[in-house]
């Protein structure tokens, strides 16, 4: 997932190996991080969002969550 996401060449099939990640390792605040990155790149910024605020929840000190949460406050007004 992370080299499809790191090229941008194919952003969907990272985003499924992300929510696999996720389905299997619900409690991992890096998978929830990387799939919002993933939905940010797609611009599904609600989607971005959620999977951010799930990182944050898992790891409050995820400063690349609040960083993005910050970009899609300033790309949804």
């Amino acid at each position: 997932g992370y080299e499809w996401l790191r090229e941008r060449s194919n952003v969907k099939a990272a985003i499924q190996v992300f929510e696999y990640g996720t389905s299997i390792m619900p409690t991992n605040a890096n998978l929830y991080d990387s799939l919002g990155e993933a939905y940010f790149i797609n611009e599904d910024y609600d989607l971005a969002s959620v999977s951010f605020k799930r990182s944050l929840t898992l790891n409050p000190k995820n400063d690349n969550a609040v960083k993005y949460l910050i970009k899609i406050e300033s790309k949804t007004k």
